[in-house]
């Protein structure tokens, strides 16, 4: 199962997007 992760740095204002997959 593979779930998508969206992480907002609100330092840099900058959107990290990455897939987990368990």
């Amino acid at each position: 199962m593979c779930r998508y992760y969206r992480l907002s740095m609100t330092i840099r204002n900058r959107t990290s997007e990455y897939q987990q997959c368990t």
